[in-house]
């Protein structure tokens, strides 16, 4: 990852902001700890762990999406898989050196 040689400053054509966030003493000695035993910055330390966890939130929600997406198609057709079904299906997938196709949804 490239880095800025201004101090402070991000890489030229990023646009950034700055925002305040209260850490209680042992929290901020933590970061600083992990900071410099990886050679960063706290800074960059910070913004990885609220990168990391705003992509998990927003892979959550759409996973969510994605479940209440499938309930409403499985109430409108009932078409469906069995868990021994899907259970048979992996074990096929492990066992094949192959691309296995999942099965036909059924009422």
């Amino acid at each position: 990852m490239e880095q800025s040689s201004r101090v402070g400053r991000p890489p030229s054509g990023k646009a950034s902001a700055f925002v305040c966030v209260r850490l209680d003493a042992p929290l901020r000695e933590r970061v600083r700890t992990v900071a410099e035993r990886k050679r960063r910055s706290a800074n960059s330390i910070m913004k990885e762990a609220i990168e990391k966890f705003v992509d998990a939130e927003e892979r959550r929600a759409a996973f969510q999406r994605e479940v209440l997406d499938s309930m409403r198609d499985y109430e409108e057709t009932g078409l469906h898989l069995t868990l021994d079904e899907i259970k048979a299906w992996m074990d096929e997938c492990n066992a094949s050196e192959k691309i296995v196709d999942m099965p036909a949804c059924h009422v």
